[in-house]
């Protein structure tokens, strides 16, 4: 009896530590720093870990207000204190939350490379751009000083160059720097580099939120990538444009479906940028109409029952989903938590979650908690979502790079 009891004992402990090591691993991937309504504190994970002032601050803390910011302490079980974070005090931004189908057209500043291809020349095959030094993701700006904006202008450069090196200038990460390319006569007669760039790209999605204060309109949640290479798309000019949803593909496992629309030629918006968290843009007049929401703290976002606002059927509507699981993982800024969709005629309808309802806005207790971004494909009716802080940082930044008129 006693052998049973201590061999309990021993798995009882053993599953305790791996669950609380789990929830450590998980703590150390925490944010440094979070936003709040108050300076009272807020728990975490369930009240796994509660966020406050130390004892000694309580009352220093306790009268800042709107604007102001403060150290806490991040505690185990309310007790063992564990690491430090910065607390910023906030009024909580109200957003009007979209739904509603959306085009973007994007044209790139340059070209960015996104593949290369090795040449059959009469001495071997090789990759010029390669050799010089060209990478995935590069933006090729000049060729001899002249600007490049399309495919077929680089090609009509390079076959001028009649096999003479040419000064390419490009970004990379921001950088700008410049390699002489050689190009090569292929088999074919014609002089190449090897490098495959692209110019502009469209798509459909869904617009997550439009901001009164500062006129800044956002969807998808995830950033607008070259098809090919998985690059996000470096923006030079481009609009969010009206949209008219004609049908549905289904989503199955294994083979996600897709919103299918018309472009119908109003332009809505000016795209101020393309990052990893979304599309953003500033709305060229006017105001998008609807019932403005708070939106909820990344801490105050919990497991269960919530919607979304996705227009499948034609029309904006809202469909019932489940927040399955929660990750505040520093690291994470597109992939937050797990939402199923849980209703009905949304399941009939499209089969779960498809290409174009990216974007849809998360509500939750009435306010807006964030966006779905991308789909799981061999179960279609779950997929993950991005916080909307996260999209409001984003906002906030590109607004500041790109002040309104």
């Amino acid at each position: 009896m006693k052998r049973a009891v201590r061999a309990a004992t021993a798995v009882a402990a053993t599953v305790w530590l791996l669950m609380l090591g789990w929830f450590l691993f998980d703590y150390v991937y925490l944010p440094e720093s979070f936003s709040a309504e108050s300076s009272n504190g807020f728990d975490l994970m369930g009240g796994l870990f509660t966020v406050r002032a130390p004892e000694d601050q309580v009352d220093a803390v306790s009268s800042i207000g709107v604007g102001g910011s403060y150290n806490a302490s991040v505690y185990l079980f309310d007790a063992v204190p564990l690491k430090t974070v910065r607390v910023s005090v906030q009024g909580r931004p109200t957003l009007v939350p979209g739904g509603m189908a959306f085009g973007a057209k994007m044209f790139t500043e340059g070209v960015l490379v996104v593949g290369f291809t090795d040449l059959e020349t009469s001495t071997g095959s090789y990759n010029p751009a390669q050799r010089a030094g060209l990478r995935l993701g590069d933006i090729l700006l000049t060729v001899d000083g002249q600007q490049v904006s399309s495919n077929e202008q680089l090609a009509e450069l390079i076959e001028q160059s009649g096999g003479s090196g040419v000064l390419m200038v490009y970004l990379r990460d921001g950088i700008r720097a410049a390699t002489v390319v050689t190009p090569a006569k292929d088999l074919a007669g014609n002089y190449r580099v090897g490098m495959w760039v692209r110019d502009s790209t469209a798509g459909i999605g869904t617009v997550t939120f439009y901001d009164p204060q500062s006129g800044i309109i956002a969807g998808l949640g995830h950033g607008i990538t070259d098809k090919d290479s998985g690059i996000i798309m470096p923006v030079a000019d481009g609009e969010f444009c009206s949209v008219e949803v004609t049908g549905v593909e289904m989503a199955q496992p294994g083979e996600p479906g897709e919103l299918i629309g018309v472009f119908t030629g109003q332009e809505i918006a000016e795209i101020m940028g393309n990052c990893e968290t979304g599309i953003y843009g500033r709305l060229f007049s006017g105001s998008v109409s609807g019932q403005p929401l708070q939106i909820a703290y990344r801490q105050e976002i919990h497991t269960g029952a919530a919607s979304i606002l996705c227009c499948a059927s034609g029309e904006v509507e809202s469909y019932s989903v489940e927040i399955v699981s929660i990750n505040l993982n520093s690291s994470l800024s597109t992939k937050n938590m797990v939402v199923e969709v849980t209703d009905p005629e949304l399941l009939e309808l499209t089969g779960g979650i498809v290409q174009g309802m990216s974007g849809s806005p998360i509500i939750q207790d009435g306010r807006l908690v964030g966006a779905v971004t991308h789909v799981f494909v061999n179960q279609p009716e779950r997929g993950y979502g991005i916080f909307i802080e996260n999209m409001l940082e984003s906002a906030g930044d590109l607004a500041e790079l790109s002040p309104a008129a």
